[in-house]
């Protein structure tokens, strides 16, 4: 993991005391979250789709199909950014009719990064299996057939930025 992740103005944070600012804080949140955010650009416009994910060796993997709106977007532009939350809780005020302040406990992590696309037989393989293991303790095969439909996309992140609110 990156002792310190570079920071630059997409990442400067407004509500300093939400900073987290240790990188195995970070990590930690990374390796939480049960879902990723990833966006990306469509011909100017945003688009963001949700993913299962895996962290391994400081790069995000993410499985896909070969085809499809995600890939044709990666294919054109492998800038990236993602976002993932966890420890998520609502916290009432102690006067409940004071709508403004309600607010939310969290932990969350934001990236940008650059995507690069493996279709190989043995990388995806390897993707397969760190993503299976992220979320379960079974083992697994992964027949050719599904292999050569399969690609792994693996985001290097330039700048991560953590926030947290409620937590100590």
């Amino acid at each position: 993991m990156h002792d310190v992740w570079p920071h630059n103005s997409r990442t400067l944070m407004r509500r300093k005391e939400k900073h987290m600012n240790d990188p195995a804080a970070i990590a930690a949140v990374l390796r939480s979250a049960d879902v990723l955010h990833l966006g990306m650009c469509d011909d100017g416009w945003p688009y963001v789709t949700p993913v299962n994910f895996a962290l391994v060796d400081d790069r995000i993997l993410i499985h896909s199909a070969r085809k499809g709106r995600k890939m044709e977007m990666l294919r054109k532009n492998d800038r990236v950014c993602i976002q993932v939350e966890t420890d998520t809780a609502l916290v009432e005020p102690a006067a409940p009719d004071n709508a403004c302040q309600y607010t939310m406990r969290f932990r969350s992590v934001i990236g940008f990064g650059r995507a690069v696309i493996h279709t190989d037989a043995a990388t995806v393989q390897r993707g397969l299996e760190a993503l299976m293991a992220r979320y379960s303790s079974r083992q697994f095969h992964f027949p050719a057939a599904v292999v050569e439909k399969t690609a792994v996309i693996a985001v290097t992140l330039e700048t991560v930025t953590g926030k947290q609110d409620g937590w100590e």
